[in-house]
């Protein structure tokens, strides 16, 4: 969409671009060789077009299965950025349970299922 339609008609996204607070991109792991570089480019086009309409938005990068996500990032976006490396979301206790299914995966996990429903 953006290599597409946004970036080269970018004057007739005037309005959206003046407002743009945020740019996120997910999965950014995926973003690697070829593609990586392809992407850098669109992204740092994009970049050029949001400071022509004097919008600084902020680019937010996810990715939960990188190692040095901090480094891809500021590789593909140019710009610094910081890792948040843990999660803030509540979330309640984690039990863990092995099982050595002695029956069907699917009747243990049914009879499991009825057990936790059961316990409330």
């Amino acid at each position: 969409m953006l290599h597409l339609a946004i970036n080269p008609f970018h004057s007739k996204w005037e309005l959206f671009f003046k407002g743009l607070k945020y740019v996120v991109l997910d999965e950014v792991h995926t973003y690697r060789g070829v593609f990586g570089s392809h992407m850098a480019h669109v992204v740092r086009r994009l970049r050029r077009i949001c400071n022509h309409w004097g919008a600084n938005p902020q680019f937010i990068a996810c990715s939960a299965t990188i190692a040095n996500p901090q480094k891809l990032a500021e590789e593909l976006v140019g710009l610094p950025f910081r890792s948040v490396l843990e999660s803030g979301a509540p979330h309640s206790g984690i039990h863990f349970m092995f099982l050595s299914p002695a029956e069907s995966p699917y009747t243990e996990a049914t009879w499991l299922f009825i057990q936790c429903v059961k316990a409330g």
